[in-house]
């Protein structure tokens, strides 16, 4: 595909659009992102294409997960605990989850693209009263935890932060609750 400065184009795999700002040499192109994040990707990268809106289709892959109800006599309290894990949205930021050719993105970029989902996430879910969100981050050195746990505190004071369950997701995760 050939680009030139000015196009508009959508990174697929984010949900992403950007602008066309360089053409580089050696089939690199320099992009910037809505949030006036600014990258660099080869030209026939398959995670690039000619703009498109990608938010329904981008919306409908996060979906609430729900847990199956057993045909036994339930209890109010046990009613009430299927009903809660019900409004859970787990959201896992691994970046291999994210993206395709994870090579061709610097660490800087790759925690970019982790904290846009976050936020992504916790915009189109902010209204949601009792939701419960759980990122996956993993375990690694805490940059992403920090960051998004500075994003929550900055944007979302009135949100609920815990770690989430250790026996469910170890030390990787975090919990919200909207």
């Amino acid at each position: 595909m050939q680009y030139q400065v000015g196009d508009k184009v959508s990174l697929v795999d984010q949900c992403a659009k950007a602008y066309v700002l360089e053409i580089l040499t050696n089939g690199l192109i320099r992009i910037e992102l809505d949030d006036d994040f600014k990258t660099e990707l080869t030209v026939n990268n398959t995670q690039l294409a000619p703009y498109m809106d990608l938010s329904a289709y981008n919306a409908a892959k996060i979906k609430p997960k729900e847990n199956k109800l057993k045909n036994t006599s339930s209890t109010a309290p046990k009613l009430a605990q299927q009903a809660l894990n019900k409004h859970t949205l787990e959201v896992d930021l691994h970046i291999e989850k994210l993206v395709k050719n994870v090579q061709t993105f610097t660490n800087t970029d790759m925690v970019e693209i982790q904290l846009r989902k976050v936020k992504q996430v916790l915009f189109e879910n902010r209204n949601k009263k009792g939701l419960k969100i759980v990122f996956i981050h993993g375990v690694g050195k805490g940059v992403l935890k920090n960051e998004i746990l500075k994003l929550l505190n900055k944007n979302y004071p009135n949100f609920k932060i815990s770690d989430a369950n250790m026996a469910k997701y170890g030390m990787g995760a975090l919990q919200v609750l909207i």
